[in-house]
């Protein structure tokens, strides 16, 4: 399996903004990535759902999507919910984190996610698709692909406590589900928005 190309893009990576410093952890990180040519306004995104209002204009899906998940009943089972039909769905999902290792790298080719985390907290390991190699043939029926990171220099891990999100787009590998200190609960719904190339 080859390595996945991508154009090559800027990226800036600081610790959270001092004025946002209270938001999250010390070990949490926004990382603004910068593309020539962005499917949407800007890349990875890591931010909390209280200030989803200023992303919304990002993306033609991005206010329905948040409009869910503010409105979002922690009660709801787990499974997949069509918000717009299969250009934006909601998947709902209950597990226990776990061990960097035991968890998968991915990344998209047709779908943006937005990742937030209802309850509980984790660790979400970013690094640039291109930087990674596949693991397997890509799933079309699921817009997935799996990769190793093997020969990773770094990554960057994201901390997402709970009212956390993360928005990942197709350059964007990332590696969800980690443990911070330990295995603990966590409910967390991801959004699959269709991207327009």
């Amino acid at each position: 399996m080859g390595r996945r190309t991508h154009r090559p893009r800027p990226a800036i990576l600081a610790e959270s903004r001092p004025n946002n410093q209270s938001r999250f952890p010390p070990d949490a990180f926004l990382l603004d990535l910068i593309n020539p040519d962005p499917p949407i306004g800007s890349a990875m995104i890591l931010d909390f759902l209280s200030s989803a209002s200023h992303y919304y204009r990002l993306h033609a899906h991005f206010p329905r999507a948040f409009d869910f998940l503010q409105a979002f009943d922690p009660a709801t089972p787990d499974g997949k919910i069509e918000i717009d039909g299969p250009q934006l769905v909601a998947i709902v999902q209950r597990y226990e984190t776990a061990p960097e290792q035991d968890k998968s790298w991915e990344a998209h080719r047709l779908h943006g996610d937005i990742q937030y985390v209802v309850s509980g907290r984790e660790k979400m390991l970013y690094a640039p698709a291109r930087d990674l190699v596949s693991s397997g043939p890509y799933n079309e029926a699921k817009d997935v692909e799996k990769f190793t990171g093997d020969s990773l220099a770094h990554s960057v891990p994201l901390v997402v406590p709970a009212g956390g999100f993360c928005i990942f787009l197709p350059q964007d590998g990332h590696k969800p589900g980690c443990m911070v200190a330990g295995p603990e609960p966590v409910l967390k719904v991801v959004i699959k928005f269709r991207l327009a190339f």
